[in-house]
């Protein structure tokens, strides 16, 4: 079988809308020589500046990483683990 001339070439052929992307955001424009990524990551900056919350989150989440996610028991406490072997009854 011949080599897929794709981004994920042989990796995971089921990504198929991933390599249409990664091959299409490499591309540059006719009236911009910079790549399709680079002006969308441009356009973001721009939201952000403007004051748009969800962009000005989408660059947060990136450069720092998303917060992690507290794990609380009842009532906002802290979180309880039982362990029960087989067999053990209440």
């Amino acid at each position: 079988m011949a080599a897929r001339n794709t981004p994920s070439a042989g990796a995971k052929p089921d990504k198929l809308w991933r390599d249409a992307l990664t091959l299409a955001i490499k591309r540059a424009g006719d009236d911009d020589p910079r790549p399709y990524i680079a002006r969308i990551a441009a356009k973001c900056v721009e939201k952000a500046l403007e004051g748009d919350m969800q962009a000005i989150k989408e660059i947060g989440d990136r450069l720092d990483g998303k917060p992690a996610q507290s794990i609380i028991g009842e009532d906002g406490g802290p979180a309880m683990i039982v362990f029960r072997w087989e067999g053990e009854r209440e």
